[in-house]
């Protein structure tokens, strides 16, 4: 179970930056992860960069388990969520918005939440599917 949590900070680490962070061949890869932690960029949001590092930890026993990774997304997600509604309301206060660019921002947020969110619930379904299975 350490082991997907692992796997699954490393995959959210590669879609959060666009980079993998272990690249070449596969041994080269698996040689490089035995070398060095995953480096985390420092334009990575604090709360991510917290549970990124704790999900890569070389302890397995460090690791938080799949529970408290669903938790800290989903709380980083509703994070996300309010700062955006924030940020849309100090962008209205400042500036008369037109109702098409009003919806197209609703729209944009909307799907970037949703898909946010299909993306965490599918890794922790599965993370919890793979312990039950274990």
């Amino acid at each position: 179970m350490a082991s997907d949590i692992y796997s699954l900070g490393l995959v959210l680490l590669e879609a959060l930056t666009g980079e993998r962070e272990y690249s070449g061949t596969p041994i080269e890869a698996a040689v490089a992860r035995l070398s060095r932690r995953p480096r985390i960029p420092d334009d990575v949001p604090p709360q991510w960069r917290t549970i990124l590092s704790a999900m890569t930890e070389d302890d397995p026993a460090a690791r938080p388990t799949a529970h408290d990774v669903s938790a800290t997304m989903r709380d980083i997600i509703r994070g996300m969520i309010l700062s955006r509604r924030e940020q849309r309301r100090l962008a209205r206060a400042s500036r008369p918005e037109s109702a098409a660019e009003a919806q197209r921002r609703r729209t944009s947020a909307l799907l970037a939440a949703g898909g946010i969110c299909v993306l965490a619930g599918g890794a922790v379904g599965l993370l919890l599917g793979l312990h039950v299975l274990g």
